[in-house]
């Protein structure tokens, strides 16, 4: 999965570059947080779960795996799969929370005073609606605030 993923990655850099855009262009990766460890057969899940899922989804041993299934790990297999983590999704532990996210920013951002190197790491807490509010001020977009176009939208809850 990881080979794809890097292989789908560089056809999109190498297209960008290609077209002389990879420069103007800000690249975001970022993977979803830690295994999921609802057990719907076990002891520990409510009944309206485990009745949503059965009727939602085809968790039969022929249908495992395809597109309309929908089973998870468990905890004790949740927990073998977060690579050393403590805990999984559901937790503010490493394993529940802690998740790759990768900026590749446009070159004027680069090249910019008080910008982070190429390969820095850092261990700066950042959540996924934080994004929004950056891509937003990065496109110099103002949030339309609650209505847009006559229509009721959230207020931005994210900071840049």
């Amino acid at each position: 999965m990881m080979e794809l993923q890097d292989q789908q990655i560089g056809l999109v850099t190498d297209y960008l570059k290609k077209i002389g855009e990879y420069d103007n262009t800000y690249i975001i990766y970022l993977a979803d947080n830690g295994p999921e460890a609802t057990d719907i057969t076990g002891e520990n899940v409510s009944d309206l779960i485990r009745s949503w899922t059965h009727h939602h989804f085809d968790n039969s041993t022929e249908n495992l795996g395809n597109a309309n299934s929908s089973v998870s790990l468990g905890p004790e297999w949740a927990s073998a799969s977060t690579g050393g983590l403590s805990w999984f999704k559901a937790y503010t532990a490493e394993g529940g929370i802690r998740v790759p996210l990768i900026i590749k920013p446009a070159k004027d951002v680069l090249e910019s005073e008080g910008t982070l190197e190429s390969g820095t790491t850092t261990n700066e807490l950042a959540q996924v609606k934080d994004l929004a509010a950056t891509i937003l001020d990065v496109a110099n977009v103002n949030h339309p605030g609650t209505e847009y176009k006559g229509r009721e939208v959230a207020p931005m809850s994210g900071q840049t």
